[in-house]
């Protein structure tokens, strides 16, 4: 198994991508809820 078939290139690059997708919606979400947060201390002053 020296050689990638282009299957296995593909589907390499689409967990790549899959990964990345993934970690930018997890920092989107982190960052709402850090935004939310912050909204919410300054109502409370």
């Amino acid at each position: 198994m020296g050689h990638s078939s282009s299957d296995e290139i593909f589907f390499e690059h689409l967990m790549k991508e899959f990964e990345l997708a993934e970690m930018s919606d997890i920092i989107k979400e982190v960052k709402e809820m850090r935004n939310s947060l912050v909204s919410q201390r300054k109502k409370e002053e």
